[in-house]
């Protein structure tokens, strides 16, 4: 899971890059719920033999809280991508609760959280460890959770301050020249 805050819109991006187990039988249908407020999703897509991601057919269905997003993947890789409004904003501090719905059995969640541009002092409630600034110039957060059972929801809620409206993804961003 990547979560980026104010990446490239006053929001937040969710990126779910699923690997489905090597038992499964493909064509495999899956079905796993993203928050109803995200709206449909921005992207749905299969990693195919070449490399590339190619757009899947999908259905969703909104009950409640939850959009239930139905679709059949010929390949084990499967990337999901949604922009989550719900982040908060209180003067300039900022907070987000990422939720898994827990429809999926895991056998391993890797969390990586990017630090938006401007923001600063970013914080979890849950353990994500120290930050590390990678060769974009952004910080990462990151942890491995583990096998999640099938029916275990997860939060993750984070904080942190951000005193402008910049998103990272603006042409303010450093460039280095390639070697």
């Amino acid at each position: 899971v990547k979560i980026w805050p104010e990446y490239d819109r006053p929001s937040v991006l969710v990126i779910l890059d699923l690997f489905l187990s090597a038992e499964a039988k493909m064509p495999a249908k899956v079905s796993l719920r993203i928050p109803a407020a995200a709206g449909a999703p921005h992207s749905v897509a299969v990693r195919e033999l070449d490399g590339q991601l190619y757009v899947l057919d999908y259905t969703s269905e909104i009950s409640g809280d939850w959009n239930t997003l139905t679709f059949t993947t010929p390949f084990p890789e499967v990337w999901i991508e949604y922009y989550d409004p719900s982040i908060m904003k209180n003067g300039d501090v900022r907070s987000f609760a990422f939720r898994w719905a827990g429809d999926l059995a895991i056998n391993m969640l890797n969390i990586e959280v990017q630090q938006p541009l401007t923001a600063e002092s970013m914080t979890f409630k849950e353990n994500m460890g120290a930050g590390k600034l990678a060769s974009d110039s952004l910080t990462y957060f990151s942890s491995s959770l583990g096998a999640v059972s099938a029916g275990t929801p997860f939060t993750l809620n984070m904080e942190y301050i951000k005193r402008d409206d910049t998103l990272t993804s603006s042409n303010n961003l450093p460039v280095q020249a390639v070697e």
